[in-house]
């Protein structure tokens, strides 16, 4: 889902990482930051990933956001906008 997510990205020609995510790249991913997905019957239609260590707090105290992809089936609908602010508590 990630790799279809960032399809237009890669047609861009900008080579982020989640741009060429495998399924390793996936589990340093998962490793390294704090993840999580938007299940709806089974199916996974959104992740993020946010800086799991503070290296950016002394730009702001706000989550960093490392990746973030929905399923192509799954955009405009409000899915993304459901997965981020789930994973957030900006109060």
């Amino acid at each position: 889902m990630t790799y279809e997510a960032y399809e237009m990205i890669r047609q861009l020609g900008l080579q982020w990482p989640a741009t060429q995510a495998d399924v390793a790249l996936i589990r340093e991913n998962i490793k390294h930051n704090d993840c999580y997905v938007l299940e709806i019957n089974g199916v996974i239609q959104a992740t993020v990933s946010h800086l799991k260590n503070k290296a950016l707090d002394f730009i702001i105290d706000l989550p960093f956001v490392m990746w973030f992809a929905v399923d192509p089936a799954a955009q405009a609908k409000g899915t993304g906008e459901n997965e981020l602010s789930r994973t957030h508590d900006y109060s």
